[in-house]
């Protein structure tokens, strides 16, 4: 697991003792994975949803949870708004043991993060999983136009060659701490919008500060491929990139 923050090394033991395999998972056979699926969500990709009023959600929850997905402090602000679906969320990778959790009728909607004014969250930018039970059909007309985007404003990254992020890697394939997956490498040579930049990050249970500034770069995120025929999973988490990967553009 990506261990970003600059921890004392009493807590990294901690967490390494934590972590490690049971002596009965060591010498149990590894028994055959089953792909499990939740139910899907009566809503598509490219659906209009409406997030119901705070009164109906809290008639849905029971000790802030629905069916065991807890309603986060940040999507009271979503109620009442109109957004589209990004996708469906059927199942998840819940631990570092590639433990897969099925998911039903929840889904994404598009932009909706972790982060906002009132709550900034820890900077990876995850998405919010909504239940059908919280949502409703909604018009594309109740959708309110998006504000116009200075593209002046913007900021730009080009992602550095193969053999120039080879270069900054260890032998576990990472650079203080943080992995290059896989599939980062289609990107290598793209020029991106950067999105975010975070020099504090929320692990094992405290924020702490990164070893080097991280940054996440708009639209580009998980989509589980590494997982291969262990997969499927669907959190979409957001893509993070070292900053000796990135040219900056000025």
């Amino acid at each position: 697991m990506d261990t970003l923050g600059r921890h004392p090394w009493r807590t990294r033991l901690v967490a390494l003792w934590r972590r490690r395999p049971s002596l009965r998972e060591l010498v149990a056979p590894q028994p055959q994975r089953v792909m499990r699926l939740g139910a899907p969500s009566r809503f598509a990709a490219g659906d209009y949803v409406r997030v119901r009023c705070e009164a109906d959600v809290k008639s849905t929850l029971r000790d802030g949870a629905a069916s065991g997905l807890t309603w986060l402090p940040r999507q009271w602000e979503c109620c009442g708004g109109v957004y589209r679906v990004e996708r469906q969320v059927r199942s998840i990778l819940g631990d570092d043991r590639r433990t897969l959790i099925p998911m039903s009728r929840t889904v994404v909607l598009t932009g909706v993060t972790c982060a906002s004014q009132k709550h900034p969250g820890c900077g990876r930018l995850c998405e919010m999983y909504f239940r059908d039970d919280w949502l409703e059909p909604a018009s594309p007309a109740d959708d309110p136009p998006s504000p116009a985007i200075d593209t002046t404003a913007l900021r730009y990254v080009r992602v550095r060659g193969e053999r120039e992020i080879e270069q900054t890697l260890d032998a576990r394939g990472m650079c203080d701490g943080l992995t290059f997956m896989p599939e980062m490498r289609q990107y290598a040579g793209g020029r991106f919008v950067l999105s975010h930049r975070f020099l504090s990050i929320h692990e094992l249970g405290h924020d702490w500060p990164v070893r080097a500034p991280v940054y996440v770069i708009d639209g580009l995120r998980c989509t589980g491929s590494a997982l291969q025929d262990d997969g499927p999973c669907h959190r979409g988490c957001a893509l993070l990139w070292h900053e000796r990967w990135l040219d900056f553009e000025m």
